[in-house]
């Protein structure tokens, strides 16, 4: 069987419980219709980067990262998407060092238009109506957004504490406190939330269709 080797640079913990299960319920998924052989993804976020600016850690990142096949580098899309785009990784990708490195980059922004990655966990309404329920919340009483709003929401981490808020409202005080937290939330966002509800926000579009090109490479690559 064959080994893929991914690093993952996030921008906090929240990021690694979130995307490592989303990354490899992903690539797996795509490697079933990308390649003949059965691959293990192994995705990685054990990393110390040094340096001031984004670029110099990333050259320290890449350092590191001898054997490995893909670096997903992560960066919310603040203030923009495209400025995010153009301040962090067109540096990245246009800067020599990078040119002669064996593995392949993929951005990872998770919004367009908002900043934040709970934006992705709020796609999925089904796996939140569970969630919810399963801790004695009642999310029939919430208003959840429809697909077509998520990008628009100006701070999805608010949303999605008020939707939490909201659905135990019958609690008492201190245990509608204790609920508040939404930290419980990503690790179980990232194994369960569906792939098809992740598809109707452009930014996951955009991910997958980075992701799954260089993954053909690297088929390709192996097989030749």
């Amino acid at each position: 069987m064959n080994t893929l080797a991914i690093a993952f640079h996030g921008e906090g913990p929240t990021d690694w419980r979130f995307f490592r299960p989303l990354i490899e319920r992903l690539i797996t998924r795509l490697l079933h219709t990308l390649a003949d052989e059965e691959w293990e993804v192994l995705v990685v976020d054990e990393f110390q980067t040094e340096g001031d600016s984004y670029l110099q850690k990333v050259h320290s990142l890449c350092n590191q990262l001898k054997g490995y096949h893909m670096l997903i580098l992560h960066r919310d899309g603040t203030p923009s998407f495209d400025e995010v785009r153009q301040n962090h990784f067109n540096k990245v990708f246009q800067d020599e060092q990078f040119r002669t490195v064996e593995f392949h980059f993929v951005p990872l922004i998770p919004v367009k238009e908002t900043k934040e990655t709970e934006a992705w966990m709020l796609a999925d309404n089904q796996w939140l109506t569970e969630e919810l329920k399963g801790l004695g919340g009642k999310p029939e009483h919430v208003n959840l957004p429809g697909p077509g709003e998520i990008e628009s929401i100006a701070d999805p981490k608010q949303r999605l504490e008020q939707i939490i808020r909201e659905a135990n409202a019958h609690r008492s005080r201190r245990q509608r406190k204790r609920m508040l937290e939404i930290s419980f939330l990503y690790e179980s966002a990232g194994s369960k939330v569906r792939i098809e509800a992740l598809k109707a926000l452009s930014a996951f579009q955009e991910f997958e269709h980075s992701l799954r090109q260089a993954l053909q490479e690297i088929v390709r690559h192996r097989d030749g």
